[in-house]
């Protein structure tokens, strides 16, 4: 069965009207990254050229990032960094409900599966929590390409170098 082997979760909140420091006095939480409407946008950082509205932030951005978490033996489903993100959140429902009527609420989820098939299980008790919290979720799974890698016994080299054996 296809697994995911590693997974990484955000919640982020963006919002036209408030500011960071809002959001975090809001939730009382420091960003794992953040932008003001404004500021400068990565690829404006990066030197890239483009169009004047994907230069700047037109909203605020407020993102709380709990890391990757790599698969482990109490997390056979891999989740844990979004239970690890309803753990910071659960006790600040509110908090997140106080800013909706200004502000998009949205976890994000990624996990790398080791397959070319996503298969993921997301538990009751996990979906109850995330529903709990009211935020959009948009998560995606990173299929595994199915090309052994270089050094494998079954990668096309190794193949290859096989069949001139005697």
């Amino acid at each position: 069965m296809a697994v995911i082997l590693a997974n990484r979760s955000t919640l982020s909140v963006y919002s036209h009207e408030r500011t960071v420091s809002e959001i975090s006095a809001a939730l009382g939480l420091e960003p794992s990254s953040s932008a003001d409407v404004g500021d400068p946008t990565r690829a404006a950082v990066a030197g890239r050229v483009l169009a004047a509205e994907y230069m700047i932030h037109q909203r605020a951005q407020w993102s709380f990032d709990v890391g990757a978490s790599t698969l482990d033996v109490s997390d056979d489903q891999g989740v844990a960094s979004l239970r690890a993100l309803v753990d910071v959140f659960r006790q600040r429902v509110n908090a997140l409900q106080s800013l909706r009527p200004e502000c998009e609420t949205v976890i994000w989820w990624s996990g790398s599966s080791d397959s070319t098939q996503g298969t993921f299980v997301m538990p009751p008790d996990l979906l109850a929590d995330l529903a709990s919290l009211g935020c959009e979720f948009q998560g995606t799974a990173y299929l595994n390409d199915g090309e052994p890698d270089a050094d494998s016994p079954n990668s096309p080299s190794a193949r290859a170098s096989r069949k001139h054996l005697p």
